[in-house]
């Protein structure tokens, strides 16, 4: 038995999260410095031509 095609993720590198699971961008707060996820790398090129 096969399942939907919509249960598949598009992007194989961030299962269609958007978010690059390997890289991280740090911004400061009003605590220090805190990290979160970059663009995927993969389904979003054109957020890493121009930083």
């Amino acid at each position: 038995m096969t399942q939907p095609e919509d249960d598949f993720p598009d992007c194989e590198r961030c299962d269609d999260t958007k978010l690059d699971p390997d890289a991280y961008i740090p911004h400061q707060t009003e605590h220090g410095t805190a990290y979160r996820h970059a663009p995927c790398r993969s389904c979003q090129p054109e957020a890493w031509e121009n930083p």
